[in-house]
């Protein structure tokens, strides 16, 4: 199955975004921060398997094992050893490698480094063909903005998406800028996730809706970015 880079784009949203459903569905509860990573993991991989049928997974592949699995002889080594999240393969056939990241810090550093990585293992080339073995590499994180990160609490769509918009532009910068853009095109998605964050003005207008009584003081919004990593060259 020959897979474009918009399907594989398409393909993370939609796993980011279940990732959320599924933290409520565990939780009960629509402040829950999503966490841990491992459930990020296993959902992502569960819908990505769901989106493109016979896709197989591996879960925190060493880069050491990797590279002596698919590359050629005399392929430069991976100087960001480690472990990848995610590996997706189609029978034997290395598809992709994905990372990803259920809480971004300020500085993003965590993510950087994985950009850097999956970079790398994109770089690996058959042992007797001149072709790369992975199409893509994956990244998966979400931004979240809650009511006690400021003073006074925030509890409205209107209140944090100027925030977390500028969060979600911050980490597509980030990534950016750790891109080898010679050798590499980069795409991105973002989209709200399942969340707290009320729609409404002001606490009054929630009166005789659904949500009349329902401000916790924790609300918080959450919006998952994907990006998809791909080669410039087939070659």
């Amino acid at each position: 199955m020959q897979l474009t880079k918009d399907d594989f784009l398409k393909g993370l949203a939609r796993a980011a975004y279940a990732v959320s459903v599924q933290n409520l569905f565990l939780t009960d509860d629509s402040d829950a921060p999503i966490s841990p990573e491992s459930l990020v993991q296993i959902v992502v991989a569960q819908s990505l398997k769901d989106s493109f049928p016979g896709l197989s997974i591996g879960f925190e592949s060493s880069t050491s094992d990797l590279e002596s699995e698919f590359s050629k002889e005399g392929n430069i080594s991976c100087e960001r050893q480690g472990s990848v999240d995610i590996v997706c393969r189609y029978g034997s056939e290395p598809l992709a490698v994905i990372e990803v990241k259920y809480q971004l810090t300020g500085t993003n550093d965590g993510l950087v480094s994985d950009v850097v990585r999956l970079q790398q293992l994109l770089a690996l080339r058959h042992r007797f063909f001149p072709k790369y073995r992975f199409q893509f590499g994956g990244i998966v994180s979400y931004v979240t903005k809650s009511a006690t990160q400021y003073e006074p609490p925030k509890y409205f769509d209107h209140e944090f998406e100027r925030y977390a918009g500028r969060s979600v532009k911050t980490v597509e910068k980030n990534i950016k800028a750790a891109l080898n853009a010679t050798s590499f095109d980069i795409a991105f998605l973002s989209g709200r996730c399942v969340d707290s964050s009320k729609d409404g003005e002001k606490p009054d207008d929630l009166v005789g809706t659904e949500f009349e009584d329902e401000i916790s003081g924790a609300e918080r919004m959450t919006k998952y970015l994907v990006a998809v990593i791909s080669h410039r060259h087939s070659q």
